[in-house]
């Protein structure tokens, strides 16, 4: 179909040109050529066959359902079930590491968390009692009377 368009182009090109110089050559596009061309029927592609060919086939087996399970089971003498080779059985136990792990984490971080509070105040206490061991802190040991009554520490003084 390209080829015919693009022959009917040409066609039409070389129609609408004056007629050549007597002195040109004359040119190389004939229209009787190509008039004989569109005259001819057009080619078919036909569709390519295939270099080869390929199926698989297999046999599917309905799984068993539970009621001929069942009768299987009750019909049939009591001896140890044979597995074909090649048949996956399900566990008879399973076990999710992943919350495992996840719940020895948490358990982990908060000791190491609970460790780390009581190494801060342990340090915080042997602070306080070096500074009051250099400097006179009586003043941080008295109460001060508030306006209910009740005795209050003065604000941000840590007693212990």
């Amino acid at each position: 179909m390209p080829l015919l368009t693009l022959l009917l182009g040409c066609a039409v090109a070389c129609v609408g040109q004056t007629s050549p110089d007597p002195g040109q050559p004359e040119s190389p596009v004939s229209l009787e050529r190509i008039w004989k061309r569109l005259q001819q029927p057009a080619v078919v592609l036909t569709e390519r066959k295939p270099d080869f060919r390929g199926s698989v086939t297999e046999e599917i087996e309905r799984p068993e359902t539970v009621l001929e399970a069942l009768r299987r089971a009750l019909g049939s003498d009591v001896t140890a079930k044979q597995i074909p080779p090649g048949t996956i059985t399900p566990p008879l136990i399973t076990v999710d590491l992943l919350s495992i792990a996840s719940l020895v984490k948490r358990q982990l971080s908060g000791a190491l968390r609970a460790r780390a509070e009581r190494n801060a105040r342990a340090e915080v206490e042997a602070a306080l009692a070096e500074f009051c061991a250099a400097h006179d802190c009586s003043v941080l040991e008295q109460s001060l009377p508030r306006e209910d009554g009740k005795q209050s520490t003065p604000e941000g003084v840590l007693t212990h």
